[in-house]
């Protein structure tokens, strides 16, 4: 398997911080965002397989 995507966290303002736990917040809305983007960017590749319902 090959991914077809790669996204790297720090481009939402993702930061690392050593002995902190996620903001789950952020998280959630990380998360929304990369969703949205995959699925904008697999619709717009038709060399990619596309999800049935």
């Amino acid at each position: 398997m090959t991914p077809a995507v790669h996204h790297l966290l720090s481009d939402d303002g993702v930061r690392k911080r050593l002995g902190e736990d996620f903001d789950p917040e952020q998280a959630e809305e990380v998360l929304d965002g990369l969703i949205a983007r995959i699925g904008e960017e697999t619709a717009s590749d038709s060399t990619l397989p596309q999800p049935t319902a």
